[in-house]
C-alpha cells in the first residue's frame, strides 16, 4: 500500500507557503468519505450550492460559495476543526515550507519562482519521510492545478536525474515519477491540504485573534495542526 502526498499552496504578505499531507491509501479512502459527509451536511444545513467545497479561506471569512455562513464564527470554526479532527483520526500528516519572497528578492538578482524552491524543499521533506517509513512503494503525488503545473512537472523531471541542491540533495527515489494536477473539486484530499495550508499561513502571520473566543478556537485548531505537523520550516534568505 502506498502513501499519497497532497499538495497545496498560501500567500499573503510577502509569505508563500506550500503544504503537503501525506497519509496512507486506505487512510485517504476513510478522509475522502468522512469529508464527503461532512461538507453534504453543512450544504444542507446552510444550503450551499451543489458546487461548494471545504476551502478555509472561503468558510472562516463567510466568503464566495460560503456566504450563508458570513458572521457565524463559532460555526464556520467549528466545520474546520471538525474536518482537522478527520485527518488526525486517520493520522494524516503534514509538512510545512515557507520562502520569504521579499528576502528572497533582495538576496538573489535571478531568484527561482517562489513556488519551484518551496517544491524542492517539501519533496526533499516528503522523501525523507518516506525512507524514514520504510515505505517499499513510490510517494503517490497530487497537487491543485496552478498556472506554472508545466514548469514544475519539468522542475521535478529534472530532480529525478540529477540530485536536488542544498543539504537536503537526493534524487527523490522514494517519489512517484510525475506530480498529478487535478481541479481539487474531483479530490477531497486536495482541500484538506487546502485547510491545513491556508490555516498554517495564517498562524504564521496573524499574531492573535481579536475576540477572546476566536482566539480560543484558534489555539484549539493550532494544536490540532501541530500534533499532525512533522516537518515545517520558513526560508528568510
Amino acid at each position: 500500500m502506498s502513501l499519497v502526498a497532497y499538495f497545496d499552496e498560501s500567500y499573503a504578505q510577502e509569505l508563500f507557503f506550500l503544504g503537503c499531507a501525506v497519509a496512507e491509501e486506505e487512510s485517504w479512502e476513510r478522509v475522502d468519505q468522512k469529508l464527503i459527509q461532512l461538507l453534504d451536511q453543512q450544504k444542507k444545513c446552510y444550503d450551499l450550492p451543489e458546487e461548494a467545497e471545504l476551502h478555509a479561506h472561503e468558510i472562516l471569512g463567510g466568503a464566495g460559495k460560503w456566504k450563508p455562513l458570513r458572521g457565524k464564527h463559532r460555526e464556520a470554526g467549528n466545520i474546520i476543526k471538525r474536518a482537522l479532527t478527520i485527518l488526525r483520526e486517520e493520522d494524516v500528516k503534514l509538512i510545512f515550507r515557507g520562502i520569504d519572497i521579499a528576502r528572497l528578492n533582495a538576496r538573489y538578482k535571478y531568484p527561482l519562482p517562489p513556488h519551484a524552491l518551496a517544491l524542492q524543499h517539501t519533496l526533499e521533506r516528503l522523501n525523507e519521510y518516506a525512507k524514514r517509513t520504510g515505505q517499499k512503494e513510490p510517494v503517490l503525488l497530487y497537487a491543485d492545478v496552478v498556472d506554472i503545473k508545466d514548469e514544475l512537472q519539468a522542475q521535478f523531471a529534472g530532480y529525478q536525474k540529477h540530485p536536488t541542491g542544498g543539504d537536503g540533495a537526493n534524487r527523490l527515489e522514494h517519489l512517484a515519477p510525475r506530480i498529478q494536477f487535478f481541479d481539487s473539486r474531483l479530490m477531497p484530499g486536495l482541500q484538506a491540504v487546502d485547510i491545513a495550508v491556508y490555516l498554517y499561513r495564517r498562524f504564521q502571520v496573524v499574531p492573535q485573534e481579536n475576540h477572546p473566543k476566536a482566539q480560543k478556537t484558534r489555539e484549539h485548531m493550532e494544536a490540532q495542526l501541530k500534533e499532525m505537523t512533522v516537518h515545517e520550516w520558513t526560508w528568510k534568505p
